[in-house]
Parts: structure tokens; sequence; C-alpha cells
């Protein structure tokens, strides 16, 4: 979504990721309850607790990104290049520095999976 100029394009993305991340919390559901079978209540509540730091904390962070992009004395010339105005670009290169929260939550992911496999 954030490289296309193609609005539908951008559209499709957002669905897809919309999708995506419906799955995740079921998913960490299941492998927090393998994980760690005798925590209880208690390793949920640290599940929701962290969401909702994740869920507050990665919008702020994107719109400091864009709008110290936006800031910056080349972004003009950038923009033009780009054919795209400077608040464009600013939030495409939040959204891309984005990715990153959904990217560390796969490694983390994957790292918990690998241990999960080899405790069994």
């Amino acid at each position: 979504m954030a490289v296309s100029g193609i609005p539908w394009i951008g559209l499709i993305t957002c669905a897809l990721t919309g999708f995506c991340v419906s799955m995740c919390w079921p998913g960490n559901l299941i492998v927090a309850s393998k994980k760690f079978a005798d925590s209880g209540v208690f390793i949920y509540a640290l599940m929701a607790a962290g969401g909702d730091l994740g869920a507050s904390v990665a919008p702020q962070l994107v719109g400091i990104i864009t709008d110290t992009v936006m800031a910056l004395p080349k972004a003009q010339s950038i923009a033009q290049t780009l054919s795209i105005s400077p608040e464009q670009l600013g939030m495409r290169i939040g959204m891309l520095c984005g990715m990153m929260f959904p990217l560390v939550g796969i490694f983390i992911y994957s790292r918990i999976w690998k241990s999960i496999k080899n405790d069994t």
C-alpha cells in the first residue's frame, strides 16, 4: 500500500492486511496456551496489555515519522520527483516504517514456534 500509486491496489492490500491480522489473536492464544500451560489467565492479561501498548505506540510512531519526513527541507524536491505531495511522501515513508512491527512480530513468533517444537 505504501509503494503503490494505484488506489485499488492500496484498497486490496488494506483488506488483505486486515484479514491476515484478524488471524493473529487466535493464533497467539493457541501458542500461549501450549507454551505456558500452567499460567492461567495471567498470560492472557499480559498479551492483552501488550496488544494495547502496540496498538497505541505503533500508530503514534508512524505519525511522528510522517510529520518528521514532511518537515524535512528535501521532502518537497523528493515529492516533486515522485509526482506526489510532501504529505503523501511522509505518509508512505511512515507506513513503510510501520511495516517493521509485523516483521519483528513474525521473527519473534517464529522463534517461539521453534522453541515449542523443540520442547515436544
